[in-house]
């Protein structure tokens, strides 16, 4: 009896060596058997991607005053107002091209840009009660202001749409945490 129960110990302790042995080797073999990894298709990502498109978009909120001309003496047109509104920045994910090798993914979209500007809500100011800031052409104020609206878009464009840009990838990165990748680029038309 104490020689069977000898013989299984030495079994058991010779593949318990050989198993420790094959896996100091480098010999993969039990890691191919027992491990699983998901392979996604670059169809997938970039279904995933579209699906998250208004999420990828940013909103700036801005209040501003318009002035054109002077106050009398002045003769000629002068307007004041104040406009207030929002600008959205986004991506156009028509252009998406996603390219994979082995776990490393290569993103290729537009950079962010103005998408939408939001009605704006406008309040003009009066100086006196002969109505100087009514007189004037809608057409004019309207021009006024949207000339105002992309002065402002002007001046956060550099600030913003880099911000926007750094969000979308946050986004599609964080979409992808649960997938082996082992690193995700990101290129620009």
């Amino acid at each position: 009896m104490k020689s069977i129960i000898t013989k299984i110990v030495s079994v058991v302790i010779l593949c318990i060596l050989i198993f420790i042995g094959i896996k100091h080797l480098h010999f993969n073999l039990f890691d191919k058997i027992f491990s699983h990894k998901t392979i996604i298709s670059t169809e997938l990502l970039s279904e995933e991607i579209r699906d998250i498109a208004e999420l990828c978009s940013m909103k700036y909120y801005y209040k501003d005053l318009v002035v054109h001309g002077k106050p009398k003496p002045h003769t000629g047109d002068y307007y004041m107002a104040t406009i207030e509104g929002e600008l959205t920045a986004g991506i156009n994910l028509d252009n998406l091209d996603i390219k994979r090798k082995d776990d490393i993914v290569t993103i290729k979209l537009e950079h962010a840009y103005f998408i939408d500007d939001s009605d704006y809500k406008r309040k003009v100011h009066e100086e006196d009660k002969s109505g100087w800031g009514t007189k004037i052409d809608y057409n004019k104020k309207k021009k006024w202001e949207i000339d105002r609206i992309n002065k402002i878009k002007k001046r956060i464009s550099n600030t913003f749409l880099v911000k926007a840009d750094e969000n979308i990838q946050d986004i599609i990165k964080n979409l992808f945490i649960n997938y082996d990748l082992s690193e995700i680029k990101f290129e620009y038309y």
